[in-house]
């Protein structure tokens, strides 16, 4: 998973959905239905750099 190849999250929701853990079942489930997280393993794009200001900016505003 760390190299964010849609092929691991391929492998890796398969072999979850064929074991017997239903919870596990479940978030693998909605991983493959989300576009947005088939997107982040076949896309080179990243919004981590938005997110961090977000985050500074909503502390900053909690600060006040």
């Amino acid at each position: 998973m760390r190299t964010r190849t849609s092929r691991e999250l391929q492998t890796w929701l398969e072999t979850v959905l064929t074991r017997g853990l239903p919870d596990r079942k479940r978030v693998a489930t909605g991983l493959q239905q989300d576009a947005a997280v088939g997107a982040a393993f076949a896309l080179p794009y990243s919004k981590g750099q938005t997110e961090g200001q977000v985050t500074r900016l909503k502390l900053r505003k909690r600060q006040r």
